[in-house]
């Protein structure tokens, strides 16, 4: 997703994009970006769900992502599901996942940070 988190709208008209007050939509014909109803600081746009009338909405965490789908008119959420390795030992970092176009399959990828402790006895 790079520094800065956005998504194209299925019909090619709006980008959402990350603001310091939650996500924005901008038209790609200009005009002032709108403040997405129910968005939150820290919240990243991951993709438009079919249809282009929610995006799904990520918060990149220490050892997981939390997504929802966020109602672009109501602004409420519902929980999709939260990504999160198989096996937290030494995970620093995870990404949002990239979610493919059927919605059901996604990707992720995670910084871990694993080492081995050695004790050594008798020495002189």
């Amino acid at each position: 997703m790079g520094a800065y988190p956005h998504s194209v709208s299925p019909d090619g008209t709006r980008i959402a994009t990350v603001s310091s007050d939650g996500i924005a939509l901008v038209s790609v014909d200009g005009g002032e970006p709108q403040l997405v109803r129910g968005s939150q600081p820290g919240d990243n746009p991951l993709r438009w769900a079919k249809g282009g009338n929610a995006l799904f909405v990520g918060r990149r965490g220490e050892t997981s992502c939390p997504v929802s789908l966020l109602d672009l008119q109501t602004g409420a959420r519902k929980a999709w599901k939260t990504v999160v390795p198989p096996d937290a030992a030494g995970v620093t970092g995870v990404s949002c996942p990239r979610i493919a176009a059927d919605e059901e399959h996604y990707v992720f990828g995670y910084v871990r940070n694993l080492s081995d402790l050695f004790l050594v006895e008798h020495l002189k």
